[in-house]
């Protein structure tokens, strides 16, 4: 399966935890039982809480299925996605 790496980043004024019930179904979406549901196999994640920035390695079968589940869990649709190919990114 294709490696992907994922970065969603948002607002101060946007971010989830602003709301905890929001936060709560986000952080349950997003955990590696949550994103295998969803065919998405987390392999690695990183949060810069700073500047509000989540990174995440995953296995999918192709793009689509991690778009998906972006989109399921309201993560910003746009946020760039990079197939690994070849061992570099």
């Amino acid at each position: 399966m294709p490696l992907f790496i994922v970065h969603h980043q948002h607002s101060p004024d946007t971010c989830p935890a602003r709301d905890p019930a929001k936060g709560t179904m986000l952080l349950n979406h997003l955990s590696r039982s949550g994103a295998a549901r969803h065919g998405v196999l987390i392999k690695a994640e990183a949060v810069a809480r700073a500047s509000h920035s989540l990174f995440f390695i995953a296995e999918a079968t192709d793009e689509t299925v991690l778009e998906a589940f972006q989109v399921r869990c309201t993560v910003d649709k746009t946020a760039p996605l990079a197939l690994r190919r070849d061992g570099f990114f």
